[in-house]
């Protein structure tokens, strides 16, 4: 998974997408649903960066039907987030709201710090998207901006 991540990074899509493929069948024989889930959530991010939502929310709508179903709490949160920036994304801004709640309230029953932070900053971005700097500073306010990594400063100091 690792070296998928390593070329997305890089923009090595292809290459990327050829190791998750392999990666993904891999998990599949294994039957190791999170490490599965991660993959197609990895790929989900790929097409939202190639510019293809629709295959983008094929596979994350997929993906986060299977964790529910297979009750991953972790991976819900995850492809929630996926799913708000891909809204975001595309300008559904109402959809990125909700996705990033939801997100948020299973960061929040798991006290996963980083994941609240996430998912209040696609809260706040996608406010600051539909002009409402006012919302966007509220969704920050639980946030100190000493938790922040450098990404997540920048943006937190744009509301």
């Amino acid at each position: 998974d690792n070296v998928g991540l390593t070329y997305y990074r890089l923009g090595e899509f292809d290459n990327a997408l050829v190791y998750w493929q392999q990666a993904l069948a891999a998990y599949e024989k294994l039957e190791d649903r999170p490490k599965k889930l991660r993959i197609d959530q990895n790929i989900g991010l790929l097409e939202i960066a190639r510019g293809h939502f629709d295959v983008a929310r094929k596979g994350l709508d997929a993906a986060l039907r299977a964790a529910e179903d297979h009750q991953l709490p972790e991976e819900q949160a995850v492809t929630s987030t996926y799913l708000a920036e891909l809204a975001l994304a595309e300008g559904r801004h109402a959809d990125a709201l909700g996705y990033a709640q939801h997100a948020g309230e299973i960061f929040a029953r798991r006290a996963d710090k980083r994941g609240m932070i996430e998912a209040q900053l696609l809260a706040a971005r996608t406010q600051l998207e539909l002009g409402n700097a006012a919302a966007a500073k509220e969704a920050l306010a639980p946030i100190a901006l000493g938790e922040l990594g450098a990404e997540q400063h920048a943006i937190a100091l744009l509301a």
